[in-house]
């Protein structure tokens, strides 16, 4: 094969534009990178560095009072372990164990750690809002998609002694994407667990709205 007049050359120019573009598109702005792949790359890493903080503090100070829900990949490897953790305590079957859930949305519901579960935080709410004079959903303000959630407790306790409330059971999903695929260990790669959040409204009413919860959102 021989080259074309002017191949080389084609091939340089070629060559030096690559370089001057990635180099823009990591070092600043440019024609070569949009405002929307720069807002996306800025908030991966500021996502990065919070999960690195708070993993980092756990490290430092041992175990905290709560829990970062969003901050964990791996959201089922967490809520397992705490349950294998209570079964392990009280010599109970892990099939025979499930969540309780208790909302903690008073001031100072979060000062102290809880003696079993995990207390956590950083849910949002698709559908609905929080009333925090009712301590239930209410309707989602005009214009609102998604709001923020207190925290809560995830207690693992024996399906016979489960507290009984008028709930609603949220679906919790990592992301607004809502659908995933079976990884290799079985769980599913969007969908976490079902949570019981107390509500006034029969459960169809959020059914028909869709009401989920969420460990992050999309921007």
């Amino acid at each position: 094969m021989q080259p074309l007049p002017g191949f080389i050359e084609k091939i340089i120019q070629l060559y030096e534009m690559i370089v001057v573009r990635h180099g823009l598109m990591i070092v600043g702005d440019s024609f070569g990178i949009t405002d929307n792949d720069g807002r996306i790359a800025f908030d991966a890493a500021k996502e990065l560095i919070e999960r690195c903080d708070f993993f980092q503090t756990w490290l430092d100070n041992g175990h905290p009072i709560s829990f970062w829900l969003s901050g964990f990949f791996f959201t089922q490897a967490f809520t397992t372990a705490a349950k294998q953790n209570y079964a392990r305590k009280y010599t109970i079957e892990i099939d025979m164990i499930d969540f309780d859930f208790f909302m903690k949305d008073n001031p100072g519901d979060t000062d102290e750690r809880p003696e079993d579960g995990v207390l956590v935080y950083g849910m949002f709410l698709e559908g609905a809002k929080w009333d925090y004079e009712k301590h239930a959903l209410a309707e989602s303000d005009p214009k609102v998609l998604f709001t923020s959630f207190p925290p809560m407790l995830f207690l693992p306790e024996k399906t016979t002694n489960m507290h009984q409330f008028d709930k609603y059971e949220a679906p919790l999903y990592k992301t607004s994407e809502r659908r995933g695929i079976l990884s290799t260990t079985g769980h599913s790669t969007n969908f976490v667990c079902a949570v019981l959040v107390p509500s006034n409204m029969p459960e169809s009413h959020w059914i028909n709205r869709g009401t989920a919860l969420l460990t992050s959102l999309d921007d």
